[in-house]
């Protein structure tokens, strides 16, 4: 997963250097672009992080709620 990311890292810097194409690279530029990309980078983990994180809860809670309403059923069910 990691190499996944620091390739698409890797494209994503070329192709911004590559936009400004005629203009000299100093070792600046090319740290600034790579510094941006992996800025956005870890924004879009922690974003991912975070939509799973809730994912779960939630799919957690529907299970909690099916098991309720299933005991709550077999319960009706023997009452009546």
């Amino acid at each position: 997963m990691t190499n996944l990311l620091q390739a698409g890292c890797v494209s994503r810097r070329r192709a911004s250097l590559n936009r400004s194409r005629g203009k000299i690279h100093t070792l600046q530029h090319i740290v600034s672009a790579t510094k941006s990309c992996h800025r956005k980078t870890s924004v879009s983990h922690s974003m991912t992080a975070l939509m799973f994180s809730e994912w779960r809860s939630r799919t957690q809670l529907e299970s909690v709620i099916k098991e309720i309403t299933a005991a709550e059923n077999v319960y009706l069910d023997v009452d009546v």
